[in-house]
C-alpha cells in the first residue's frame, strides 16, 4: 500500500501541474500575439526530439544539487513541462473561431476569463486525452524511479513489483499477480471516467464562427 500511495501521491501531482501549464501554454501560442511565438513554439516542439536518456545525466545532477535525490519530488519537479501536452492542446484551440475570443473581449472578459470559460470546456475532450496519457505515463515510469529512488519506502508501484520479483525472479507468483491487479486498479477507474471524453475526441467535428 506504500507503493500504491507514492503512485498515487506523484500522478496526481504530475497530472494537476501538467495541464494548468500546457492548457494555458496551449491558449498562448494558439489565441495571443506576442514578438517570437512561432520561434518559441519551434524550440518548444524540439524537446519532443530528445529521448530521456540523452539528458537524464544532467536531470540527475540537478536534482542532487536541490537536495532531491532519494525524495519523490524528483520524480514530479522534472515532469511539469509536457510539450506534446502543449502541441496537441494548442493545435485544438487553434481550430476555435476568434470570434468567440471577440464577443467575450466586446463584453469585458479578461484573458483569463476567456481562457477558464470558453477555452477550456470547449477543449475538454483534449485535455482528458492528455491527462490519461500522461496519468498512465507516469503511473508506469519505471525507469525514473530506478535512477532517483534507492529506499524502499519511496518506491512507486513499477519499483514495487520489482521488489515482488525477488532475486533472480524468485518471488511468489500469488504475490506478483496480486501485485499487478492492484496496479491496474487505478487506470481502470480513470479509463471508465474519461472513456466518454476519449472518444469524443477521436470523432470528427467542427465549429463554425
Amino acid at each position: 500500500m506504500r507503493f500504491f500511495r507514492n503512485s498515487i501521491f506523484v500522478t496526481v501531482i504530475i497530472s494537476i501541474v501538467q495541464i494548468l501549464f500546457s492548457t494555458m501554454a496551449a491558449f498562448a501560442f494558439a489565441k495571443l500575439n506576442f514578438k517570437g511565438k512561432n520561434i518559441l513554439f519551434i524550440y518548444l516542439l524540439s524537446g519532443l526530439m530528445l529521448p530521456y536518456q540523452s539528458y537524464v545525466i544532467a536531470q540527475f545532477f540537478i536534482m542532487n544539487k536541490m537536495h532531491l535525490y532519494n525524495t519523490l519530488w524528483a520524480l514530479i519537479l522534472p515532469y511539469f513541462a509536457n510539450p506534446f501536452g502543449i502541441f496537441l492542446l494548442r493545435q485544438n484551440m487553434s481550430g476555435i473561431p476568434d470570434s468567440y475570443i471577440d464577443a467575450a473581449t466586446i463584453d469585458g472578459a479578461s484573458k483569463f476569463r476567456i481562457y477558464w470559460s470558453i477555452m477550456l470546456p470547449m477543449t475538454k475532450s483534449s485535455i482528458v486525452v492528455v491527462i490519461f496519457m500522461k496519468f498512465i505515463e507516469q503511473w508506469n515510469n519505471f525507469f525514473a524511479a530506478l535512477i532517483y529512488i534507492n529506499s524502499e519506502e519511496h518506491f512507486t508501484l513499477p519499483m514495487g513489483m520489482k521488489t515482488l520479483q525477488g532475486f533472480r525472479s524468485a518471488g511468489n507468483l500469488a504475490h506478483i499477480l496480486a501485485g499487478v491487479m492492484i496496479s491496474l486498479i487505478v487506470p481502470t477507474i480513470v479509463y471508465a471516467f474519461g472513456q466518454k471524453y476519449l472518444l469524443q475526441s477521436t470523432a470528427l467535428s467542427g465549429l463554425k464562427s
